[in-house]
Formats: structure tokens, sequence, C-alpha cells
């Protein structure tokens, strides 16, 4: 029963107070993350730009805690499948990475939901995988702000 009542709330949120992104719309989020390497939380900062209803960039930067704690930039480009009913988006980007005595580059692949709350504030849901280091699987779910 805990389920299915867990199932339904998250249906409701994808399927109601659902809008589209526009072109020269600027985005700001604040989230918290999941490394599942390491099982360490971290913060994630960061942007969004849209170039069309469906393209945008989005640069950010994470903090993951622990000792050493790992720092990190990333430029991800996102396609938006946009049916004016949900904001679902697969990425593609640029990753670098450091920590104490140690930097490294490589790419990020992932997808992403955003869920509108009202007007400017929405809910954003990312999962991705990133390969500086040794690769590691990200989740990320934070709040969005955005600016019209």
């Amino acid at each position: 029963m805990k389920k299915i009542a867990v199932l339904s709330v998250f249906s409701f949120l994808l399927i109601s107070n659902l809008s589209a992104q526009t072109e020269g719309e600027f985005r700001a989020s604040g989230s918290m993350l999941l490394n599942f390497d390491n099982a360490h939380f971290g913060v994630n900062f960061g942007g969004e730009y849209f170039f069309t209803d469906q393209i945008s960039v989005a640069p950010s930067y994470s903090n993951i805690f622990g000792s050493p704690s790992v720092n990190g930039f990333n430029v991800d480009g996102r396609y938006y499948f946009v049916d004016k009913n949900y904001d679902l988006y697969a990425l593609a980007g640029f990753a670098s990475v450091s920590a104490a005595g140690f930097g490294s580059s490589g790419v990020n692949l992932g997808v992403g939901y955003v869920i509108p709350i009202q007007n400017q504030l929405s809910l954003g849901l990312q999962v991705k995988y990133t390969t500086p280091g040794d690769g590691t699987l990200e989740m990320q779910g934070g709040v969005i702000y955005t600016f019209k």
C-alpha cells in the first residue's frame, strides 16, 4: 500500500502544473547530490540558458563532502523533449574534477526532469554518469528558479 501511495504522489507531480521553457530564458539552481561511487553527499549550484525552446547550456559547480573534498566544474548541453506537457531532457557535456593532489577531466551523460511547482519555482531531478577519475554515477535533486 505504501508503494502505491508513493507512486501516486510521484505520478501526480509529473502530470500537474506542467510548463515548457522558452528561448532566452535563464534558470538558477541549487541542489543536493549523491555520488554513488563513494556514497558521499554534496551540493551543486548552477545556471542554465536556453538558446532555443529545446536546447540549453548549463554550467555548474559541485562540491562533494568527504576526505578529501572533491570539487567539480561542469558545462552540459541539454536537449529538451518538448511536448508542452513535460520538461524531460538528455544531457551531454564536459566535466573537470579536483581534490587534494588529483585532477581529472572527462564527459557527462545523463537525463533530467523539471517539475514546475508554481510560477517561477520548480523542482529538478537529474541522474548522470561522469567519467573523470574512475567514473561515477551521480543523482541530484533540488530547486530551480526561472528568471522571466
